[in-house]
């Protein structure tokens, strides 16, 4: 649980947009309960998204 509760920290650290719409406790409880097939696909599924915004941030800013 304590490595769960560091990666969703850094996570949530990392993440400026949904950082506010995030419950950790919530997060934390589901991705303790997850597999580690299930945890590798959130954790590829957010650093997609993570990359899509900041790529259009650039794309944005001159």
């Amino acid at each position: 649980t304590e490595i769960i509760r560091k990666f969703v920290n850094r996570l949530l650290i990392l993440d400026e947009e949904d950082r506010d719409k995030i419950d950790p406790e919530k997060l934390i409880d589901e991705l303790n309960t997850s597999d580690i097939e299930q945890i590798a696909a959130y954790t590829t599924k957010w650093l997609e998204k993570r990359d899509e915004v900041r790529n259009r941030k650039q794309e944005e800013d001159p």
